[in-house]
């Protein structure tokens, strides 16, 4: 946490200086009433608030930011979820677009909730990793991994590579999207290792 404001102090102090100085900011309500079994979650109702604030720099195409975000669950405390450190680096003109960092998921990736844990932008609300993007006339592609967690003798090393993208043609047009997730041994091995691709083409 000590470390996250003294990096915000810094880009403060470099707002000065820059061409463009960027604030953003971002709020969410979450009602999320969740009354059903399947053997693999449990029933209940999610409601709460996610905030996050964002202070940058933009040197023409060049962009860094700094911030936080936070979960608020109602009926908890405000500090039962940890807050999210968010810090990258983008790149970004009419064609491409390039983030290295810490950055909301929220508006940047989108692919159906049946590829992914519907309460992944509640609880894990940033992506770890990098994205880059390429558009044109005819549709985008775009590309991302999404680091989860580092090898160590307890932790399993994780991370989740996704692509998706549209081509457009007249009237028709065709999207894809690719997602696979690694989930490997920790430094002390265990049995089930997994990595799962789930394709999906509309």
């Amino acid at each position: 946490m000590r470390v996250a404001l003294i990096i915000i102090l810094c880009l403060l102090s470099l707002t000065g200086f820059a061409q463009k100085p960027v604030l953003k900011f971002t709020f969410q309500g979450i009602g999320d009433n969740r009354e059903f079994h399947n053997g693999q979650s449990m029933s209940q109702t999610i409601l709460g608030t996610i905030g996050s604030a964002q202070i940058g720099t933009k040197i023409d195409e060049h962009s860094l930011f700094a911030g936080i975000s936070e979960l608020y669950e109602f009926g908890s405390t405000i500090s039962f979820h940890k807050p999210d450190l968010i810090m990258y680096y983008q790149f970004e003109d009419q064609k491409k677009q390039f983030r290295f960092g810490s950055f909301p998921r929220l508006g940047v990736v989108d692919f159906p909730l049946a590829m992914l844990a519907d309460t992944l932008q509640y609880f894990r609300p940033n992506i770890e990793g990098l994205l880059g993007k390429i558009s044109g006339d005819k549709g985008y592609q775009m590309a991302f991994v999404d680091w989860n967690g580092r090898q160590t003798k307890t932790i399993r090393e994780s991370f989740i590579v996704g692509t998706s993208g549209e081509i457009r043609y007249k009237k028709a047009f065709f999207q894809n999207y690719v997602l696979m997730y690694h989930f490997a041994h920790s430094g002390e091995r265990v049995e089930d290792s997994i990595s799962r691709i789930i394709l999906a083409i509309l």
